[in-house]
């Protein structure tokens, strides 16, 4: 699976780890917005997309995946729901 490169072609082409990071986030975002990964396999699995996106140049991957960890870590609901959307637009995802 590829990964988009962002909003109207504007943004450079996902790196190796970005793209890595978006192929982890694809599969479980729809469970991560709807609240359905929680707990420890929650963290396991964003901690992953993190590891992977911390490493890309793209500062929209990277920033998105941590906010994301960040926000599961303190339980906000909100603030998850709104590192996801970020996180699916960095990666060229359409809306979950």
């Amino acid at each position: 699976m590829a990964c988009g490169g962002g909003q109207g072609g504007e943004a450079p082409p996902l790196d190796a780890a970005a793209e890595e990071a978006c192929e982890a986030f694809e599969p479980v975002r729809r469970d991560v917005r709807r609240g359905e990964l929680t707990g420890p396999n929650l963290y396991r699995v964003l901690q992953d997309v993190y590891d992977q996106a911390r490493q890309s140049q793209r500062e929209d991957v990277s920033g998105a995946a941590q906010r994301l960890l960040s926000a599961a870590i303190n339980d906000d609901s909100r603030a998850v729901s709104q590192a996801v959307t970020e996180l699916e637009q960095a990666c060229g995802l359409p809306f979950a």
